[in-house]
């Protein structure tokens, strides 16, 4: 729960924002030996910095939203960069801030940390174009780089560059007489002052802006409990990163956190939780695992446990008789222990084969991965999660309670997903299952299936009354349905309208016979685990979108290592269905684009940037750094064993496992920071966590 910090005393305080001209002319000619060689710096040379108005002063000041900061037209000035560089070498400038001059006693500075900065791209007509730097604070207001940008070798004309910064007080300051945590109070709140000098400095030296990237990057260097991933892909050339949809998009290096000493040294409070550092990603951003509620702004391991809510194992069919109203998602209200069902317009009102919208869908397609009371009411203490079809009466479900969370490093239990019968179900998203079906059937057994006028003909020969590894296929009632046995003699799918098993292998898990095969549409519905996650992040992450990063990936690697009994031609036909991460890698490559879940990946497109944990980023991180003593779900398809859909887990020692997807383990959620984003503070460690963003205050 964030605790409100939005009190308002109307008082007179004056802020003085004053301009200070930093820039420099250069007009050079010379050479630089370099590894032997000379290269040549010429042509006209030059960055000025022109001025708006010299001082901003504000009168009324008191704590206020970004919104309402940008709605004034009085907190901010405005200033222009020209350059010229007609040299083959670039111009890099820095955008600086500092305190400006003093103020006479008594007038003291407001802290650094509560000021608030934009700084804003203006286009020629004094429109804004990008925010650059959008509502930061900094604790230290010393030669702080806000941006970096270049004026181009060979630049033969003018370059203008016009930047807007403005300032406020965050509404996360409170100030009250008798409030504990107040960070001033109303007598001494009148005095206070901010002065604020911008200066700009240009050379040709690299610059680049400070962030947590940066910042793990060269800690790199000594830090024993940060590695590179080159030297993985160095010991396996086969091995590459996929944070990225693009598979050419440019790759920065990635590093990750591992071994003993990884956990006390990888420590971020954000959006008032504790977070851990897994890696950063190949495209700048910093990869971290939810880690429970900080408290005092502080990540240890003493904290108690939480409220959050708990799933039980699903994997059993309920009726939906009952059920009248269904939502696409849903609120939560921990204090109560209730749950509210949301966005239900447009949905059907009964879980049937009917096609009530006349649409084209069956009622129960349009209400698989929805949620319900199981009745008319909107309000519930138990929650069900639709997971998938039974019956035109029943589906098999999830159901979810609010309670205490064991252990702080979880958000609370999900099951991965509600049903376990199909290869489709360790999908992170899914679509058709073909779930199995057990019976013996008398009769010859073929190894071909062809599709011709509406029915199925077989050929090639039989093996008598029982498949085998090159003879799966099998009429059903009649040829209109053919059974495919893929484990013994009692276990099949049945194949309708001329679809193989190839075709269904494709429908469930984009399985590929040739690098050429179009991607087909798989990820429809929200796995369990998905939805838990997506109501979390809409819930406490909304306000805070700005620091995640839209563009990472999170794999869900569904490409296959072995067939088994789906191979219709295979030498074996009780073989297990394993996927690629069946056997323990650290390859945090991503073979499918269907399995690169990311906001900007229309393929396998998440609502919100939020994932799960997979193996290979729990084997970077060793056993000691991932355990938490309790067990919670990773992202990693495992494999199709018989009946079961399996997908790994990592196991209270920080062991990684795999087991059936309808059992109830943690859920910790991992974000990205986006590229850029910095460490305003801290050292990383559980006392003194790096921190991003402003400070929240949440309720355990």
């Amino acid at each position: 729960m964030i605790k409100s910090k939005n009190q308002m005393f109307i008082v007179i305080a004056v802020f003085a924002l004053i301009l200070f001209l930093g820039g420099a002319t250069y007009a050079w000619f010379y050479y630089r030996g370099e590894t032997g060689s000379s290269e040549a710096v010429a042509g006209d040379i030059y960055l000025t910095m022109t001025e708006g108005n010299e001082t901003l002063t504000l009168t009324n000041v008191f704590p206020e939203t970004k919104e309402q900061a940008r709605a004034r037209n009085d907190n901010f000035i405005t200033f222009t960069l020209n350059g010229l560089n007609e040299s083959n070498k670039a111009i890099y400038y820095e955008i600086l801030l500092n305190h400006g001059d003093d103020k006479p006693s008594p007038k003291t500075r407001y802290n650094d940390a509560d000021l608030m900065f934009d700084l804003v791209e203006l286009d020629s007509n004094g429109n804004e174009v990008e925010y650059v730097v959008d509502a930061k604070s900094y604790d230290a207001l010393v030669n702080k780089r806000i941006w970096v940008d270049t004026i181009d070798a060979n630049t033969d004309t003018n370059v203008s560059k016009k930047y807007k910064l403005r300032a406020w007080l965050s509404d996360e300051v409170i100030i009250s007489d008798t409030e504990a945590n107040a960070n001033y109070n109303t007598t001494e709140f009148p005095n206070k002052y901010a002065t604020i000098k911008v200066s700009v400095n240009g050379d040709m030296t690299y610059k680049e802006m400070p962030s947590a990237y940066t910042k793990i990057r060269d800690l790199a260097a000594t830090a024993s409990y940060i590695a590179s991933y080159d030297d993985i892909i160095q010991a396996n050339p086969a091995f590459t990163t996929q944070d990225q949809v693009s598979t050419s998009a440019t790759k920065q290096t990635v590093y990750y956190y591992t071994g003993n000493d990884a956990a006390a040294n990888a420590n971020v409070l954000f959006a008032g939780y504790c977070w851990q550092i897994i890696r950063t990603t190949d495209n700048g951003g910093v990869r971290m695992i939810y880690n429970g509620v900080a408290v005092n702004n502080k990540c240890e391991t003493t904290r108690t446990a939480t409220k959050g809510i708990n799933g039980t194992n699903g994997g059993s069919s309920t009726s939906l008789s009952g059920a009248t109203l269904f939502g696409r998602s849903y609120d939560y209200d921990l204090a109560t222990g209730e749950f509210t069902i949301e966005d239900s317009t447009g949905l059907p009102t009964a879980w049937s084969e009917s096609d009530s919208n006349n649409n084209g869908k069956k009622d129960y397609e349009e209400l698989i991965g929805t949620y319900t009371c199981k009745s008319n009411s909107a309000t519930c203490t138990t929650l069900y999660y639709v997971g998938s079809y039974k019956s035109s009466t029943q589906a098999y479900v999830a159901s979810y309670t609010i309670g205490d969370v064991a252990h702080f490093s979880q958000m609370g239990k999900s099951a991965f997903n509600a049903n376990y019968r199909s290869p489709a179900l360790v999908g992170y998203m899914f679509n058709k299952e073909y779930d199995y079906k057990q019976g013996s059937k008398s009769g010859e057994y073929y190894t071909n299936a062809v599709w011709e006028n509406g029915a199925y003909t077989l050929s090639s020969g039989n093996s008598g009354t029982a498949p085998d590894a090159t003879h799966h296929y099998i009429c059903d009632t009649d040829c209109t349905k053919v059974r495919y046995y893929y484990y013994s003699s009692n276990y099949y799918i049945l194949l309708e309208n001329g679809n193989t098993v190839e075709d269904a292998l494709k429908e469930m898990v984009n399985y590929k016979t040739n690098a050429n095969d179009a991607d087909e549409n798989i990820n429809v519905y929200n796995s369990a685990i998905k939805g838990y996650l997506d109501n979390w992040y809409k819930k406490n992450l909304t306000a805070y979108a700005s620091y995640l990063d839209n563009e990472t990936v999170y794999c869900n690697d569904r490409s296959v290592r072995d067939l088994g009994g789906w191979n219709p031609s295979g030498t074996n036909l009780n073989g297990t269905l394993n996927f690629y991460q069946y056997s323990v890698n650290k390859d945090l490559s991503c073979v499918n684009e269907t399995d690169r879940f990311s906001k900007s990946n229309s393929k396998a497109k998440l609502d919100y940037p939020i994932g799960v944990l997979s193996e290979p980023e729990r084997n970077l991180m060793t056993a000691n750094f991932a355990k938490t003593g309790q067990y919670y779900w990773a992202l990693s398809p495992g494999s199709f064993d018989l009946i079961y859909a399996i997908v790994s887990y990592v196991a209270a020692s920080g062991d990684t496992f795999s087991d059936y997807v309808y059992l109830s383990y943690g859920a910790r959620g991992v974000v990205a920071l986006k590229p850029g984003i910095e460490f305003d503070s801290g050292t990383g460690t559980y006392i003194d966590p790096y921190v991003v963003g402003p400070l929240v205050q949440r309720e355990n």
